[in-house]
């Protein structure tokens, strides 16, 4: 889980950040949601889903503070998740999705941005 965490963590920080900037309401929506979700998706070695949470949340975090572009996220994540799809299950998917949507509605609606990347990330994991 921990491969998929740190995907998650970069997806969730390219979409949050393609307008630019991270608001703290999209942080707190982000982290609110994850703990409320990933216990159902938890596996044996981290049975409550707390560990893969502080994984995607430190890695936001790290982006943030390296100031990574948008893009640059997106692109690493589309590599993590090509190279490892089998870890990927139908149930991730749609977390990743339902967190990512999440994320581009939680200061305003859906900016042109946010749309695109949201776009880029559902033909990905077609």
């Amino acid at each position: 889980m921990h491969k998929v965490a740190e995907a998650i963590g970069y997806v969730l920080y390219a979409v949050a950040s393609a307008d630019k900037r991270v608001f703290e309401e999209e942080k707190q929506v982000i982290e609110l949601y994850l703990r409320e979700n990933l216990k159902s998706l938890a596996r044996q070695e981290d049975p409550s889903g707390t560990k893969s949470v502080e994984i995607i949340l430190k890695k936001m975090e790290f982006l943030l503070h390296e100031k990574m572009k948008s893009e640059k996220a997106f692109q690493i994540f589309s590599e993590l998740y090509i190279a490892d799809k089998k870890l990927f299950s139908a149930e991730i998917k749609q977390l990743i999705m339902d967190l990512c949507i999440k994320s581009a509605v939680a200061v305003n609606r859906m900016n042109k941005s946010e749309l695109v990347i949201l776009s880029q990330i559902e033909l990905l994991m077609k």
